[in-house]
């Protein structure tokens, strides 16, 4: 899933300025970012291409990322990044599965609205 890369406190980066993450870029003074801490990193437009098994195996291991499911009626399953009904049925179950082994963190979901349920 790529190098793991997170700070001591839950957070994924300190963006530039004093608490800043070796590796992350440095920001000038002026910069809005500067200093910026970010709880949680959106993947979004999860779909039917991404396993839902490695969905769940890639949110044990880093427990920031936040999966972003986009919801729109005339594009559901039938268009890149909007996710069929069916594998959000496989998905739950994938979750119901682990839930059950005793032995499973929370999974972060944000669902971005469009179209009809705006």
């Amino acid at each position: 899933y790529g190098q793991r890369r997170r700070s001591g406190h839950g957070v994924l980066a300190s963006v530039g300025g004093a608490g800043s993450t070796p590796g992350s870029p440095a920001l000038e003074a002026g910069d809005p970012l500067r200093g910026f801490e970010l709880s949680f990193l959106s993947l979004s437009g999860v779909d039917d291409s991404v396993s839902p098994r490695t969905l769940c195996d890639i949110s044990q291991e880093f427990s920031f990322v936040e999966w972003g499911v986009n919801f729109r009626a005339e594009k559901q399953g039938r268009e890149p990044r909007y996710a069929s009904l069916a594998w959000l049925r496989l998905l739950q179950e994938e979750i119901d599965r682990r839930q059950q082994s005793g032995k499973f963190a929370p999974i972060h979901f944000a669902a971005h609205l469009g179209g009809e349920y705006c």
